[in-house]
This record gives C-alpha cells, structure tokens and sequence, in this order.
C-alpha cells in the first residue's frame, strides 16, 4: 500500500537578544523615552516571565515598575476626600490602581570616611514614586539601598 510520508516540521525561530536600551531616555537613567507605546512599544511582564525570557534570550537590562493607587470621587477629584467632621459626605470613594511608567528619579549621595564628609555619588537614578506617600517612598530607598 502506498501511504504517504508524513513529516513534523518544526522551524525554532530565536527572537534574538532583548535590547531595552532602545526604550530608555539618554541620560543613563532607566526612565523610559516619552511617548511610548503599550503593546507596540513594549510589553508589561511579571517579574517571573520576565526572569524566564532572561534565561532564555539573555539581555536586558530589566526596567522595573511599581503598581500605585490613586484613591478619588466617582469623577476623579480628590477635593473630596477632605471632609470636615461637621458635613460627613456620602460620595463613593473609588481607587484605582495603575503602573507608575514614568517614576522621577532621585540621585543618592553617600557621604563617608573615605569621601572625608564630601558628598559623592553613591547610587544614581533611583526610582521613586510621584504618587506614594513620602514615609512610602523613604522605605523603599532604604530597602534598595539596604541600610
């Protein structure tokens, strides 16, 4: 009987390094360019797909964001979350939350015995919230720079 050859073809094609560098603004920060865009600019990933597609293609470097609340009225004012005791308001609080694409960027300054009390550059560019509370924003320094 005459069958016919029936083959599994299976074509493997690499994705090629990944080369965040295009993404970033030049002022050797990991701020990102203005303008970008989700989906055809770049891709949000979890911490552990990302950690997989490292190990896979190589690369990098990793930019990493925070997820932030925003806590509003049903129209988006915060003026309403300033209530006086005298006049209780019954406006439904809404929170949302967003990723945070376009953190500032603190410079670190260390100063030591070996700088003699002059301030130096210890950790440039760190990511720091324009929504967190400020007691927020000084734990996470302090984690990052484990101190």
């Amino acid at each position: 009987p005459n069958r016919p050859n029936i083959q599994k073809v299976t074509t493997k094609q690499s994705m090629g390094r990944i080369d965040n560098i295009l993404l970033l603004a030049e002022n050797g920060s990991l701020a990102l360019k203005p303008g970008l865009r989700w989906k055809a600019d770049y891709e949000l990933l979890s911490p552990m797909a990302w950690s997989a597609l490292q190990a896979w293609y190589d690369g990098g470097p990793p930019i990493y964001r925070s997820v932030v609340s925003h806590a509003g009225d049903a129209n988006g004012s915060l003026g309403s979350m300033m209530l006086s005791p005298e006049r209780p308001s019954r406006r439904k609080v809404v929170v949302e939350n967003e990723i945070e694409l376009y953190p500032m960027f603190a410079t670190v300054f260390m100063c030591d015995a070996a700088s003699k009390g002059a301030a130096r550059p210890f950790q440039q560019y760190v990511p720091v919230s324009r929504v967190n509370p400020l007691r927020e924003v000084l734990v996470s320094l302090c984690a990052q720079l484990d101190v």
